[in-house]
């Protein structure tokens, strides 16, 4: 789902973890609130925070991560061998 989708599909939602966010709240406050006012899933939380911060859907965001933990764990791995 593409972040512009997101919004459409749940502008109230977003609205709260666009404002809690913009007022230095954390992400997982946020997450926390928009559960507490609807009936929303922590996946589509999540998909909600993923495309407010970083404008990509949360698919992406996902295999833009594998890269970066495959690289973390060689790393631990070189420090311990």
């Amino acid at each position: 789902m593409e972040p512009s989708d997101v919004k459409q599909k749940w502008p109230n939602e977003y609205a709260i973890a666009e404002g809690m966010i913009s007022d230095g709240e954390s992400v997982i406050t946020a997450i926390r609130k928009m559960r507490e006012n609807s009936d929303i899933d922590l996946i589509d939380s999540k998909r909600i925070i993923v495309a407010l911060q970083s404008n990509v859907s949360l698919e992406e965001h996902q295999e833009n991560i594998i890269p970066a933990l495959k690289q973390a764990f060689e790393e631990i791995d070189g420090d311990n061998g």
